[in-house]
């Protein structure tokens, strides 16, 4: 099975072939920030891999966002999606399991009285509401009732509204093993473990945008990649690794006139999307420690399952 996104905005991970068309896909990973073609061009018949429903999908100087993906140069261009049109992207030899998308848009938000029609070849399927917050569907096509309203993020906090004036990044991630998805606005996880649509879905196929809003929305800075997006460390939010701990305190009862050497161990871990390092230091004693040591100094945790980190206390 093949697996798509698509947004509307509405967004997601969705199967799109165009009739009559021979597709040309795109490697993974892959990176456009619509900075190479002339003002005008029409992204259409697989430029770089683009197949845009309409002409006037197009890219153009007017809106765009203020820096191009991966540098620190401000950015000039980005590519217009008109209303009722699709912008989608093919991709080719992809077998990764875990994908990321990092994508800048200026969104139009959706004030339609219906809710979207879902596609069900997708992974990933959400849409920017009237009032600025993400709806994701949640699991199967039906029943209705799995698309939720994300005014809140995965820590409880009230989300940030997204408007039709300011740019918005957003960061996808995909687990083709858990056959779940994570959303972040700006840096920060609004939600995690989303259901896919299509849980027999294996890969990622497509990248797909359908503007099904009353104006123009813009796209810039389209990144897929297998690892984490660079500036996300850069970045950190609610997301950042947490430090847990299997023992909380350690004693040594030494008897008086006697020899005594006693080792004690614990483990650290983190969870989080990114890996951990830790330094082991020893404070608030007095008078010569020579009997207390840690081992070792300094060191990474992945989070891995059964890959943790084990420091020993003499």
């Amino acid at each position: 099975m093949k697996n798509s996104l698509f947004f509307s905005v509405m967004l997601g991970l969705f199967l799109v072939n165009l009739p009559g068309t021979a597709q040309t896909n795109s490697p993974i990973p892959f990176l456009d920030t619509f900075e190479s073609y002339p003002e005008g061009t029409a992204l259409v018949a697989g430029t770089n891999g683009w197949y845009g429903s309409e002409t006037n999908i197009t890219v153009q100087t007017n809106i765009f966002s203020p820096y191009i993906a991966g540098t620190n140069s401000v950015g000039t261009q980005s590519v217009q999606i008109p209303i009722d049109c699709t912008l989608s992207n093919q991709f080719t030899n992809n077998t990764h399991t875990s994908i990321w998308f990092q994508i800048d848009m200026r969104l139009a938000l959706y004030n339609g009285e219906n809710l979207p029609e879902v596609n069900t070849n997708a992974a990933i399927y959400f849409y920017i509401n009237s009032n600025g917050y993400a709806v994701i569907h949640d699991g199967p096509a039906s029943p209705a009732t799995n698309w939720i309203v994300m005014d809140k993020v995965i820590t409880g906090e009230n989300a940030e509204q997204m408007n039709e004036t300011n740019w918005a990044r957003i960061n996808i991630h995909q687990d083709f093993t858990t056959k779940t998805w994570d959303l972040f606005v700006n840096y920060i996880l609004i939600t995690n473990n989303i259901r896919f649509v299509n849980t027999n879905l294996s890969s990622l196929n497509s990248l797909g945008c359908y503007n099904g809003n009353s104006t123009t929305t813009f796209m810039d800075n389209v990144w897929t990649m297998t690892t984490n997006p660079p500036d996300m460390s850069q970045h950190g939010s609610n997301w950042l690794p947490n430090i847990t701990g299997d023992t909380s305190s350690f004693t040594c009862a030494i008897m008086g006139g006697s020899t005594h050497s006693a080792t004690q161990t614990y483990n650290i871990w983190k969870t989080g999307y990114y890996d951990m390092w830790f330094t082991n230091t020893i404070s608030g004693l007095t008078g010569p420690q020579s009997w207390l040591s840690l081992m070792p100094a300094t060191g990474t945790s992945t989070g891995n399952p059964g890959s943790y980190q084990q420091m020993t206390v003499t």
